[in-house]
């Protein structure tokens, strides 16, 4: 019970936390490795940073991008709700101003979606009973716009908290201290883009190599390349 609870609060959220942690492991890593590829020479790491320069740069990108995540997000969704209203309200002005010329393009458009003119012709009949009901059938086939039903705060906190925790975890080698704390990181930020992509394939129930597949390789993509213009700058 309590696992298919969780289960149907990530897949509530799932953009968000996929967004969120993707961006918030690329953020770190890119962070590591660009400090990391500076210090190569001659294709061997000759440098050693000072950890604790790895975890103020880390932990400082980690809150401030994590915060302007979570904002953008909450902007994002709050625009698209005004964005809906301001049209539902234009929609059903038209329909009350010229119902007539709105029952011609509902026609077509139940018509377009394999009905026949009769039959298109009574359901419009039955939509023009209710106002509402007839507006927001013209959002969604006509217009194709949907009410988001998320809350802009919630969607901006689950942003941010995706973003802050897989993003954490780049860092942890450096925490812990561990020798050569670059290869953990990398091994780190592998494991959490790979949970990444086993949360969403167990939302969306697709094949979970995929689902982890797709987003691991898309991660050492941004990390290779994040190293590699360290390297080239150093």
């Amino acid at each position: 019970m309590v696992k298919q609870k969780n289960k149907v609060l990530i897949s509530k959220y799932i953009k968000e936390i996929v967004f969120g942690g993707i961006d918030g492991i690329v953020t770190t890593f890119a962070i590591v490795a660009g400090f990391t590829g500076a210090t190569v020479l001659n294709n061997d790491i000759s440098i050693e940073l000072p950890i604790i320069v790895v975890l103020v740069f880390g932990f400082s990108n980690l809150l401030a991008d994590g915060v302007s995540m979570g904002i953008g997000e909450f902007l994002s969704t709050r625009s698209e709700k005004k964005m809906y209203k301001k049209e539902f309200d234009l929609t059903k002005a038209r329909i009350l101003k010229n119902p007539a010329n709105e029952k011609v393009i509902s026609i077509g458009t139940f018509k377009k979606e394999g009905f026949s003119a009769e039959d298109a012709m009574k359901l419009v009949s039955i939509y023009k009973k209710n106002v509402l009901s007839w507006t927001e059938f013209k959002m969604r086939y006509e217009l194709n716009m949907y009410l988001p039903d998320d809350s802009p705060m919630k969607n901006s906190m689950a942003t941010f908290f995706s973003f802050i925790s897989f993003g954490f975890l780049p860092l942890f080698p450096y925490i812990l201290n561990l020798s050569k704390p670059f290869y953990f990181s990398v091994i780190f930020s592998i494991v959490a883009f790979c949970l990444l992509g086993f949360m969403r394939s167990e939302v969306t129930e697709e094949s979970i190599f995929i689902g982890i597949f797709e987003i691991t390789i898309l991660g050492i993509v941004a990390g290779f390349i994040a190293f590699s213009v360290g390297s080239f700058i150093g």
